[in-house]
């Protein structure tokens, strides 16, 4: 386990501790990512599932862990995308937009 999984797990607080999936998106993500400094394998990394599973936590987790990543909000819908940004995702755009 990375230590930014580790050291992010010792520093929550109870009401956002992550699902098992969830830390294990977290881990998928910093693997597709690589080291700093190195481009990803892929130049997009696409997080997909149900409404309520949590994809938006995980997405602002890894924003205010990893300020340095460039993360950026898209959506199917404007509807979704304006949810997105009302969750505090900042700059959310539907897909065809980015």
């Amino acid at each position: 386990m990375s230590d930014f999984i580790r050291e992010g797990m010792a520093a929550r607080t109870p009401t956002s501790l992550l699902t098992a999936e969830q830390l294990g998106a977290i881990k998928a993500i910093l693997s597709w990512r690589g080291p700093p400094g190195t481009k990803p394998r892929q130049q997009i990394f696409r997080l997909t599932g149900p409404a309520g599973t949590g994809k938006t936590t995980i997405m602002k987790e890894l924003r205010a862990r990893q300020p340095q990543l460039l993360v950026l909000y898209a959506a199917f819908t404007g509807k979704a995308a304006s949810v997105l940004r009302q969750k505090g995702c900042d700059g959310a755009k539907t897909l065809h937009s980015l």
